[in-house]
């Protein structure tokens, strides 16, 4: 379902964003945001891909980049729950 925020402060003249649901073709784009690596103790852990991140969101709110570097930090956590949550659980999943 998409989500239509109103920002805590204003980004270049835009007040309110709406983000659609993530498509397939976006997943194949821009694939996954997490990523895995190995810490110094070999243990494995995951990584969050900030730059993907961002294209995802610049895919799905149509705010350029340099607007999302602009936004109230909540906000990008906002939107950044959005797509992680389209991610691992897909559309509807809110059940």
């Amino acid at each position: 379902m998409p989500l239509t925020m109103k920002l805590t402060k204003e980004v270049d003249g835009t007040s309110e964003v709406t983000l659609r649901d993530l498509e397939t073709g976006d997943y194949i784009r821009l694939g996954p945001v997490m990523s895995p690596m190995m810490d110094a103790e070999g243990r494995r852990r995951m990584i969050e891909e900030t730059k993907v991140l961002s294209a995802y969101i610049t895919r799905v709110s149509g705010l350029s980049g340099a607007q999302i570097g602009k936004l109230a930090l909540q906000d990008f956590m906002q939107m950044r729950d959005f797509v992680i949550t389209q991610l691992a659980f897909g559309v509807g999943s809110e059940d």
